[in-house]
């Protein structure tokens, strides 16, 4: 099982991560694409003193893999601990879906 524990992934204390670069450099920094070629789990930990995880991150850090598993095996393999939004999550899965590239409708 892969951790990917998102304070080791942020700026001091900042209680908000956002940005889809920013979810972009997580992703690239935890070699997220190599993982996805396997069958391994993947846990992804927030921290408490984190209050929001905005929909752009999410697209940032795992879109490729929302797109590459779809839905159904994306929730079964990915696990999330801490305060995500399930409302964040839910949109940034149907974005990532929605098109290759997500923001290129908008």
């Amino acid at each position: 099982m892969k951790v990917i524990d998102l304070d080791d992934h942020r700026d001091s204390d900042v209680p908000v991560l956002s940005g889809r670069g920013r979810g972009e450099a997580v992703r690239k920094s935890t070699r997220l694409d190599s993982i996805d070629e396997t069958e391994e789990k993947i846990v992804v930990r927030i921290p408490e003193d984190v209050y929001v995880v905005a929909s752009s991150f999410l697209l940032g850090l795992l879109g490729p893999s929302i797109r590459k598993l779809e839905e159904n095996r994306f929730r079964s393999r990915f696990r999330f601990e801490g305060g995500v939004n399930e409302a964040a999550l839910s949109y940034a899965i149907r974005e990532a879906l929605r098109s290759e590239s997500p923001l290129s409708k908008v």
